[in-house]
């Protein structure tokens, strides 16, 4: 021992009073907080379960209005193509009637109606001689619907068999072009 320094004695018998009380109450406390933090833990995984089970129901619901919407929405996707389709419907009874309207009475029709997709149209006509070229030009020309009209060709009608020379018409490509919304009144 060093010189000046006093010496401690522990009374174990005293103390044990204390230490071991002091233990208890530590292992009380720990032992009370672990219980706690295990019936908290067992609280929590109970709310999630049945979290869990709700979002199963609510999965299923989901999946069920989904298998119930789908011929509905069937439904709705062959209204938007009709809707489409009306939209762009063309009324050829128009065409047709303005045909009728406008075409001379000595000029008709040899063959089908030719159209392309840029709103011109083509007729393959028969008229008695090449004045009805001129008329059927101007009576198209007059017309307010049509935007532009031209010949592109015309030539003496071939004869038939039975027919004379001097009744064998003139047969002319007459191709026009129709105000853009013709086919939407």
């Amino acid at each position: 021992m060093i010189r000046g320094e006093v010496t401690t004695f522990i009374d174990w018998k005293k103390n044990f009073l204390i230490l071991s009380t002091s233990f208890l109450l530590s292992g009380l406390i720990v032992s009370v907080v672990f219980i706690g933090l295990v019936f908290w833990e067992i609280k929590e995984i109970e709310k999630a379960q049945a979290l869990d089970d709700e979002l199963r129901v609510l999965s299923q619901s989901i999946i069920n209005a989904e298998t119930e919407a789908q011929p509905v929405n069937t439904f709705e996707s062959k209204l938007v193509l009709a809707k489409n389709l009306l939209g762009s419907h063309t009324n050829w009874s128009n065409y047709i009637n303005f045909l009728e309207e406008n075409l001379l009475k000595d000029v008709y029709l040899t063959s089908a109606i030719g159209a392309d997709t840029k709103g011109k149209y083509s007729l393959s006509l028969k008229g008695k001689d090449f004045s009805d070229i001129e008329k059927q030009i101007k009576v198209f020309k007059n017309n307010e619907l049509v935007k532009d009209v031209w010949v592109r060709s015309g030539k003496v009608a071939e004869a038939n068999k039975n027919q004379l020379l001097i009744n064998r018409g003139v047969d002319f490509n007459l191709d026009f072009e129709l105000v853009d919304n013709f086919f939407k009144q």
